[in-house]
């Protein structure tokens, strides 16, 4: 068994958080409304701001991973004007991410431009070494892409992830800011397995990437590998925070093997940072 650990984002978040807590602002949110946190990668993508009810923080990120992406195939494009009748191209970008997903292929790149995407994505196509399907934030878009799953969805799949890989390999995800319904009247007050920002699941894994993205409000883990053999994951320079409701629901929560999990801001969940086995956990939280 190998397993790829480098936790340079511990001690770094936990001692920004505990700087920082006490001195966060209030701020007023009326009954019933809950605003989403205000996210700001920097020019340069080595700092980032994260601003919500229960504080404010910035952090130095340990790790900027590179995503000058040259792609093998077809560049897709997603905006909040667009049309799936489209033919997904820069100026006729589709309207929803789950049509990109429905017409990529092994080699393509999904590009998604800034605004809020109401709808939840399964990725069950592979792609392959060297040619990985590549669902990206648009370029100049670093956490202006919002991902959220709409109410109608978390009524009818309490358990179902925001984002779900299945049986996929070689699919990078990049740039994505994933927000749960964790709070919304819809969602479960507790979920223990499925209601995660971002799942692999059916041995999804080789290949497979987290980067850049920023993960919150999931009622159970924020990055979640269901334990159905998923291995050779990786998982690099992403923000998540305020996930789960109990101690057993965590921000990176990885039972698998041969995972590099490296340069992470994990803070603010209700369980571990990272669990990658009930007995290895690590305590940034």
């Amino acid at each position: 068994m190998k397993f790829v650990m480098r936790l340079v984002f511990c001690c770094g978040a936990i001692i920004a958080c505990a700087a920082l807590v006490s001195t966060a602002q209030e701020k007023v949110v009326r009954p019933g409304e809950k605003k989403s946190p205000t996210i700001a990668f920097s020019k340069d993508k080595k700092t980032v701001s994260v601003h919500y009810d229960k504080g404010e923080w910035t952090f130095q990120r340990p790790v900027v991973t590179s995503w000058d992406f040259k792609t093998s195939g077809k560049t897709l494009w997603v905006a909040t004007t667009g049309n799936d009748a489209n033919d997904g191209s820069t100026d006729k970008p589709f309207r929803t991410i789950g049509k990109a997903v429905d017409v990529v292929a092994a080699g393509d790149v999904i590009y998604v431009r800034a605004g809020t995407y109401t709808e939840n994505v399964v990725i069950s196509k592979s792609g392959q070494e060297g040619k990985p399907i590549i669902l990206s934030c648009a370029p100049g878009d670093l956490g202006k892409v919002k991902v959220t799953p709409s109410k109608e969805y978390v009524q009818k799949n309490p358990s179902g992830a925001v984002i779900r890989v299945h049986s996929a390999q070689h699919v990078w995800i990049n740039g994505l800011v994933v927000e749960g319904p964790m709070g919304r009247p819809e969602a479960p007050e507790t979920e223990m397995y499925g209601a995660n920002g971002i799942t692999f699941a059916g041995k999804a894994g080789v290949g497979c990437r987290v980067t850049n993205c920023v993960v919150y409000w999931n009622v159970h883990c924020g990055i979640k590998e269901m334990g159905h053999g998923g291995t050779k994951i990786l998982m690099e320079g992403n923000v998540i925070f305020d996930n789960g409701t109990r101690s057993t629901d965590h921000g990176i929560y990885c039972p698998a093997n041969e995972l590099t999990i490296n340069g992470n801001i994990i803070f603010n969940n209700a369980g571990f940072g990272t669990l990658r086995r009930f007995w290895e956990a690590d305590l940034a939280s």
